[in-house]
């Protein structure tokens, strides 16, 4: 029922979310910064800046765990796993290209921008996994 990581996979995942964090901190920090001094919004809303910042700590997380073999616990099936991170990414893809709203609108990036970055959040996981396979047998095949 739940999740049965191995040592090294919690480590590795408490380490990845640890950077996470505080690049989502700094990011933060930053965003307030700009646009405290410059008095100039980016995005529509808070909901939209917030949705954004967040998707790149998020992505950061998958792709690091992704990369180092902690992104899945050991009864977990890769090809299942994958093949859903693919549907879901692109069904992000699929809603925001049904959308009528533009990705920025009068200077401002919309909620459509965070979908979209949603979209490759799912698809990065996958996309980490193929890298990461083929350089693996590159690399092993040359040694």
């Amino acid at each position: 029922m739940f999740p049965q990581y191995d040592e090294y996979q919690r480590l590795v995942r408490y380490k990845n979310g640890y950077y996470a964090f505080h690049l989502m901190v700094i990011l933060a920090f930053l965003n307030m910064f700009i646009t405290a001094i410059s008095n100039q919004q980016w995005a529509q809303d808070s909901l939209v800046e917030n949705s954004f910042i967040i998707t790149i700590p998020i992505m950061f997380m998958n792709i690091r765990n992704t990369w180092q073999g902690s992104q899945l616990d050991m009864r977990e099936k890769p090809f299942i796993t994958y093949g859903i991170a693919i549907l879901l990414g692109l069904s992000w893809f699929w809603i925001v290209s049904q959308s009528s709203v533009p990705l920025i609108e009068n200077g401002l990036v919309t909620i459509q921008a965070p979908q979209l970055l949603f979209g490759f959040v799912w698809l990065s996981i996958p996309v980490t996994y193929i890298l990461r396979y083929f350089f693996d047998k590159f690399f092993s095949k040359n040694d």
